[in-house]
């Protein structure tokens, strides 16, 4: 991302499920118009998934950089699923 012009102070991802998960990111040297306008759309394109602003706290002076929580949560999904009788030997 610096060659965005965008400093990462850190980056943590956790997951909440096997469908949603939640990236925790800290920006130097930002705004929150930035953020939503160019960090966020760069994210996006680079994962090929879209991502949600859980939380965006701006300026955190006392460390230095903006907070940010993203969360991709997957709108859809398939569950699918097998089965097999056995034939019944004593007809």
């Amino acid at each position: 991302m610096e060659g965005y012009h965008f400093q990462v102070a850190h980056l943590k991802k956790y997951y909440e499920s096997q469908s949603v998960y939640y990236i925790e990111i800290g920006l130097y040297e930002t705004n929150k118009e930035e953020v939503i306008n160019e960090f966020i759309p760069i994210l996006e394109t680079y994962l090929n998934e879209t991502l949600d602003i859980h939380s965006l706290k701006t300026p955190m002076n006392q460390l230095g950089y903006t907070y940010l929580v993203l969360k991709h949560q997957s709108r859809y999904y398939i569950q699918y699923g097998i089965n097999q009788f056995a034939k019944d030997v004593s007809a």
